[in-house]
């Protein structure tokens, strides 16, 4: 009765004066008059009245018969027998359980059969885990393939029968729902299966799921039919961490945490003149189909613990470090001097390679590098100002706001002397750093501490 509400309907029909009503079965929880329902397809519906084993009734229990009176239109509503109604918004329904069957005949492996479950009924297919064939009586673990999705939650019983539907099989108790597609009868599956069929409480099973993987909230607290509180007790009881949506242990975020370690000190191996990886990239090879969102936070949490550092937005290992080589360095001095007779215009990679006699695709490889370690700034591809440059443009630019906070490209070009172009290009490049924003013919200082040395 403390659990979320869960009522199986297995008619529908519609009273004169009354409107639409259901009957079934309250498998959870309570339900009251006036109290706000899902529907499994998941239209939002209200309870008008109730009658509890035949008798009106002000609420409605689980284990009870009820009758509850809907505010909703069957023909805008359909439902059918089959459906929920829920206390809160469903998941989608499984069609790949994992199930402890006590059979009543003997069992061969990979059979059709019917399943029942509630007012439901579909057909599927039942392949035993533990063996390829088991006796009458003698419970064991099965994988059951739906060929229509149910709502299923740890615990819930079934029926089975044969595929002709003529020979009763035997009962199951749902393990688990959205069962893996592989590895199913390895030794450490069926150990967990086994742990997990042995567990007592909600908080046990939450414990050995989390080992595997991280979890979203919702999920658990469907499996588990838990509250929202009920599912923060599990957690703290374990010992176990939610951050936003997902749920997971420590063991889960030390292996997160070293498969990232790991991926960034062999790109560092490989790419020894890269001053390391974005965010993105550094997810999609360390912890790739791991939630994203989760992962960004461990990275979060090992830059403040000093595992990680950023540079410019790059994410490295603290002891990688890139620098020029004394051929570099040489070139660098010319590059430098280059830029000293511009005169605070930007310089093009082509026009570059033209002056120092270099090969062009080599002078991009070197000037992107010097933008890695910070000496020059691409404003758009292969055309490169100084870095320092680029922060006396943005004082400049503060100073020009004024109190206003905003300057237009005209204004800018005439206090430089560029051409619009170029003065475009600068601002454009302003804008996608966040330093300002465009507003019309405008560009609004929006992050004045941005380019503060």
């Amino acid at each position: 009765i403390d659990k979320p509400f869960r009522y199986a309907i297995d008619r529908v029909f519609s009273v004169k004066g009354a409107g639409t009503v259901v009957t079934g079965t309250a498998f959870a929880g309570s339900v009251a008059i006036d109290d706000e329902l899902f529907l499994s397809t998941g239209q939002k519906v209200r309870v008008k009245n109730i009658h509890a084993q035949n008798t009106p009734s002000e609420k409605g229990l689980a284990g009870q018969r009820l009758a509850l009176n809907l505010n909703i239109d069957l023909d805008r509503t359909p439902m059918q027998r089959g459906d929920w109604l829920l206390a809160s918004e469903p998941l989608e329904p499984t069609d790949r359980i994992t199930i402890e069957i006590t059979p009543e005949v003997n069992l061969k492996d990979s059979q059709p059969v019917h399943i029942y479950h509630a007012a439901s009924r579909t057909t599927g297919k039942l392949t035993l885990l533990e063996s390829k064939n088991t006796m009458k009586n003698d419970r064991t673990l099965a994988e059951v393939i739906l060929e229509q999705p149910l709502f299923l939650a740890f615990g819930d019983k079934l029926i089975l029968r044969s595929g002709d539907a003529k020979v009763l099989i035997g009962g199951a108790k749902v393990l688990e729902i959205h069962s893996p597609k592989r590895y199913k009868r390895t030794e450490a599956r069926l150990a967990f299966l086994a742990k997990l069929n042995q567990a007592q409480t909600a908080t046990q099973r939450i414990g050995l799921t989390l080992q595997k993987e991280a979890i979203s909230a919702q999920a658990l607290m469907w499996s588990e039919q838990l509250t929202e509180n009920q599912l923060a007790e599990a957690l703290a009881e374990n010992g176990d961490i939610r951050f936003q949506n997902w749920c997971f242990n420590r063991d889960y975020q030390r292996e997160k945490t070293q498969q990232i370690l790991t991926a960034l000190a062999t790109y560092h191996e490989q790419h020894n003149d890269q001053l390391g990886l974005s965010k993105a990239r550094l997810y999609r090879i360390a912890t790739l189909n791991q939630p994203e969102n989760l992962i960004y936070h461990f990275i979060e949490e090992m830059l403040d613990e000093g595992q990680l550092q950023q540079t410019r937005g790059w994410l490295h290992l603290p002891s990688h470090k890139i620098q020029f080589s004394t051929e570099e360095q040489t070139l660098w001095q010319a590059v430098l001097a280059e830029f000293e007779k511009a005169h605070g215009q930007a310089i093009w990679v082509r026009d570059m390679a033209t002056a120092l006699a270099q090969d062009e695709s080599a002078m991009r490889n070197f000037m992107y590098k010097a933008g890695k370690l910070g000496y020059l700034t691409p404003i758009v591809k292969d055309r490169f100002f100084l870095t320092e440059t680029i922060y006396a443009y943005a004082r400049l630019i503060k100073q020009m706001a004024g109190e206003e906070g905003k300057v237009a490209v005209n204004e800018l070009r005439d206090k430089l002397n560029f051409g619009r172009k170029l003065t475009v290009q600068l601002m454009e490049y302003f804008d996608r750093t966040g330093f300002l924003r465009r507003k019309g013919n405008d560009h609004i200082l929006r992050d004045k501490d941005t380019f503060d040395l």
